[in-house]
Parts: structure tokens; sequence; C-alpha cells
């Protein structure tokens, strides 16, 4: 919950995202910005759309605010997917059944 989330979400090494934790993104103190017209952005393409976001400068700096939008993204659903299913770990999704 507290390592900065660029040790272990290659996406967004180097990023400034890259500095904030799990914890700043649940408690919505991680800095992002809050978007509601993405698609004036980065286009319709979920992955452009994902990659912009993640690679964009902090609105604040981490911890220093709570900011919440319901329209902002990543949606949470794909937060935890990418962070809980590290490279190369099956998911629940692609795991085949038991026998």
């Amino acid at each position: 919950m507290d390592d900065p989330l660029g040790t272990f979400w290659p996406e967004v090494s180097g990023h400034p995202l890259g500095h904030a934790t799990a914890r700043h993104l649940l408690t919505h103190t991680a800095g992002m910005p809050l978007r509601a017209n993405l698609k004036h952005l980065y286009g319709t393409a979920p992955r452009t759309v994902r990659d912009g976001v993640l690679r964009e400068a902090l609105h604040r700096p981490i911890g220093e605010a709570v900011d919440y939008s319901a329209t902002s993204w990543p949606p949470p659903p794909e937060r935890i997917r990418s962070v809980s299913e590290p490279p190369g770990w099956p998911s629940p999704s692609r795991s085949t059944p038991a026998t």
C-alpha cells in the first residue's frame, strides 16, 4: 500500500504518478488531474487514453489534498487489475478451470 507505484507498475515508472502509492490512489490524494473530456485530449482508444493520463503532470503535489471526481480516469477496476496482476501472473479471467 505504501510503496511507490513505479516500483511495481511499469506503465508509471519514471513518470510523476510513479511516486504516488496505492494508498494515495485509494484516498484520492495522488494528485491526478480531474478530467471529464478525455476524448478531446487523447482520442477514444482505451490504451491511448490510459497511457496519456498515467504519464501526464500531476494536478497537485502527492498527498497535498483530496481530489475526487466520479468521471476521473482510470476507473478503479482498471487500477486494481493493473497493479494486482503483475506481468506473467495468470488472472482469474485467463486461468483455466480445474479438472
